[in-house]
């Protein structure tokens, strides 16, 4: 072998682990993830409007006629039909605003003299209302809520079988009302639920006319403690999005 040969074989010999080492410290190339966009979120909470049937039944009411108390006070049961609409403040939170209507029933009571009195009362209810709603379980989330507003009563004319005074005129008045309630929820669609539970309200009191007794004492009826025990279901559907943690 040549002299020249010889000092190439040695250079090719030098450098080739100076090649592979280079090679070696090369950083791999990775392909990057692909992009997948975020869902959209807004803050705060969801919007919803609500829709809701009832069926109540009723304590037996006070019945005050001038200075006498009634006797043997029977209210009978109702419908309700409402709607209503409200926010969601968080998993757990929720408010909103219903107003319900309660179809005429009637309410009856003996007086003191064993005269039957009857008259239909029909009541318009408007509540602001808050829930709390437990976390879901097997699709169902169960809630707890309280509500105040007033009631719009509508007292239809009190008709008597005997007595002084046959027939005394209807009224109608505003009073106080409060509510407890306690249910469950499920969704049965995107943003769609189906809503059923108890309510206990109380509706405070209604009025007949005023009444002149002889030509000397003037007085109204007062119909005393109104309240029901309600069974309601309904659909509730919200709209929009929240970020709830």
């Amino acid at each position: 072998m040549s002299r020249v040969s010889s000092l190439l074989l040695v250079a090719a010999l030098v450098t080739l682990p100076t090649i592979s080492t280079t090679e070696a410290a090369d950083p791999p190339i990775y392909e990057p993830p692909a992009y997948v966009p975020e869902e959209p979120c807004c803050e705060g909470g969801k919007w919803y409007i609500r829709g809701d049937l009832g069926y109540g039944f009723h304590g037996d009411p006070e019945i005050m006629q001038g200075p006498a108390l009634g006797f043997q006070e029977d209210w009978e049961s109702t419908y309700s039909i409402g709607v209503g609409i409200g926010r969601r403040l968080g998993r757990h939170g929720r408010v909103d605003v219903t107003v319900d209507h309660r179809f005429e029933s009637d309410i009856t009571d003996v007086d003191v003299l064993g005269f039957t009195g009857t008259a239909g009362l029909s009541s318009t209810v408007f509540l602001l209302n808050a829930y709390f709603d437990f976390g879901e379980y097997r699709g169902f989330t169960p809630y707890i809520g309280a509500g105040v507003g007033g009631a719009y009563h509508d007292l239809g004319k009190i008709t008597k079988n005997g007595g002084l005074v046959s027939v005394i005129e209807g009224g109608t008045r505003w009073a106080f009302a409060a509510a407890l309630m306690a249910g469950a929820s499920y969704e049965i669609n995107d943003g769609l639920m189906i809503d059923a539970g108890y309510r206990y309200l109380y509706m405070g009191r209604a009025e007949s006319g005023v009444i002149t007794d002889i030509g000397v004492n003037t007085f109204v009826t007062e119909y005393n403690n109104l309240e029901a025990h309600e069974f309601r279901v309904g659909l509730r559907y919200e709209m929009g999005c929240g970020c709830y943690q």
